[in-house]
């Protein structure tokens, strides 16, 4: 789902040129039913040759990636991050059930 989050966002054409092939290559792998990782689209855009494979390139996409999403031109949800894992806050049912640990 694309969801705005900064409306005041000014990209240069370049960028705007780039998150538009992002979401091209995006929206072929949902199609597909696929959830691409910010390496898996890195390593997409290095093979269609629109950006040279160096350190310095996966950090820009990840910037452009992260505007691109504020703005609400990149679908929110077809990108994941698999390695991160959501900590949950400490709960309890009921208070008895919290004297009980």
């Amino acid at each position: 789902m694309k969801q705005q989050f900064d409306s005041e966002l000014r990209l240069s054409k370049a960028n705007q040129k780039m998150l538009s092939v992002i979401n091209e290559i995006l929206e072929e792998y949902v199609r597909d039913g696929y959830v691409l990782t910010l390496r898996q689209l890195y390593y997409q855009l290095v093979s269609k040759d629109v950006i040279p494979n160096n350190d310095k390139e996966y950090a820009k996409l990840s910037n452009i990636l992260k505007k691109g999403r504020m703005a609400g031109i990149v679908d929110w949800s077809a990108i994941e991050d698999r390695v991160r894992v959501p900590k949950l806050p400490y709960w309890v049912r009921n208070v008895q059930e919290s004297f009980l640990r």
